[in-house]
């Protein structure tokens, strides 16, 4: 999705070529918003769905290879857009919709996390891809950048 949140092709390929990690927000609006898509003032917007999730995960493996890929959830969900000022400014209008910020469907909190991994493994996604995104990939860059 071309969302303004989202990250770049040209700059995930850089952080990858340094050996970075590319998290995965949840965050709906960030599927499914974009400057061609913002919504009538009061309209809400379709909450993402997991298999668009999904995709974000296939799209970067594809692009950077599975090192450089990871969760990187964002629960956020039950802040009021409109009504926090930071998420107004941190979020444009082309980035995320009036009202509630949403997780995706599906994975709204930790505790759906089998339902990332039941999708990724559907998509045959292999145990040790699985290990390098569900932290694994996090671990590599923290020792390489504070040596632990």
């Amino acid at each position: 999705c071309a969302n303004p949140r989202n990250i770049s092709d040209r700059l995930a390929v850089a952080i990858a070529k340094t050996g970075g990690v590319i998290g995965i927000s949840t965050i709906s609006d960030f599927h499914n918003l974009d400057a061609t898509t913002i919504p009538p003032k009061g309209a809400k917007i379709a909450q993402a769905t997991l298999d668009m999730h999904l995709d974000h995960y296939d799209y970067f493996k594809k692009l950077v290879g599975v090192d450089h890929v990871a969760v990187g959830p964002d629960f956020i969900w039950g802040q009021q857009s409109d009504e926090k000022p930071w998420i107004s400014v941190t979020f444009p209008p082309d980035a995320s919709g009036p009202g509630e910020i949403l997780p995706v469907k599906d994975f709204e909190d930790i505790s759906q996390l089998p339902n990332l991994i039941r999708g990724l493994k559907g998509r045959g996604w292999s145990a040790s891809e699985l290990d390098k995104v569900l932290g694994g990939n996090w671990l590599r860059v923290y020792e390489r950048v504070w040596g632990a």
